[in-house]
């Protein structure tokens, strides 16, 4: 009996150059990881 795995594809985009200066500004201005991710409407990982 073969067993087959249910496999989910995640698209990963990259963050653009915009995106890295807000990072930087808002993290200058001592926002929170969390904050920065909400406001991007990006994981807190990334």
């Amino acid at each position: 009996m073969t067993q087959f795995k249910d496999t989910i594809k995640k698209s990963y985009k990259q963050l653009s150059s915009e995106e890295r200066g807000q990072i930087q500004s808002l993290y200058e201005d001592h926002y929170s990881i969390r904050a920065i991710a909400k406001r991007l409407a990006r994981d807190p990982s990334t």
